[in-house]
């Protein structure tokens, strides 16, 4: 037993004695690639360029393209982007947010109605009673279709942040449509021409637009059971 002891030891440190280098120096490498990045934390990976990564046209626009994603405080002005999406639109415009302070977008959203644009809004409830803000109001007052949604029991929220103009185009992510998170936050926003991406959010929407109350319903509707969405 003392022989098979001092041989485990033995295999342990000599293990130990070659792997230890191993770690230390991709350690090392990784650090070190970190210290001498031009990027640092500052901005986000992108990638290679080999990848001819375009990004989607749009007509109607002063912004010609939308990039495929984006990163807050490191671009431009993510809003302009939702502008220009929205701006683009001929058709229908759905969107299911957690709150509204971008008065840039509130007001493309008004415009795209006026033009004949189908604009409905899922938006989550509290942001539409306990904490309205004026752009909420705006929509409001411009006859937009809104209406509001949780989450299931006391303190569900809806959390979405999602965009679609004519099921052609899709934005994404963390970013709130809200001021703090184009000069405040970091966050992100993906757009996506992808047919099937788009098809499955658009049913998504559907399904939250079905289960939604309208502001005629009030903010005093109760909780919503665990199996209210199933």
């Amino acid at each position: 037993m003392r022989f098979l002891q001092a041989q485990f030891k033995l295999a342990l440190l000599f293990g130990l004695a070659f792997s230890l280098p191993t770690v230390w120096a991709g350690e090392n490498t990784a650090l070190n690639l970190l210290k001498n990045s031009s990027a640092g934390f500052e901005n986000p990976a992108v990638p290679e360029a080999k990848l001819e990564i375009s990004g989607i046209k749009l007509k109607k626009s002063q912004i010609t393209e939308l990039p495929l994603f984006v990163f807050s405080r490191t671009t431009m002005d993510i809003s302009a982007y939702l502008v220009a999406a929205i701006d683009d639109a001929s058709e229908t415009v759905e969107a299911a947010l957690y709150g509204m302070t971008l008065t840039n977008v509130a007001e493309a959203l008004v415009r795209a109605k006026d033009r004949g644009v189908n604009v409905r809004i899922v938006m989550n409830q509290k942001h539409t009673f306990v904490r309205r803000s004026e752009e909420i109001q705006y929509l409001i007052d411009n006859n937009i279709n809104l209406r509001t949604l949780r989450g299931v029991g006391s303190y569900g929220i809806m959390h979405n942040k999602i965009g679609i103009v004519d099921n052609r185009i899709l934005s994404a992510g963390s970013f709130n449509w809200v001021v703090s998170a184009n000069v405040a936050n970091t966050e992100n926003m993906i757009f996506t021409a992808d047919v099937k991406t788009i098809k499955g959010y658009s049913k998504a929407f559907e399904w939250m637009w079905t289960n939604s109350r309208s502001l005629e319903d009030g903010q005093d509707y109760g909780s919503y059971p665990a199996d209210q969405f199933g």
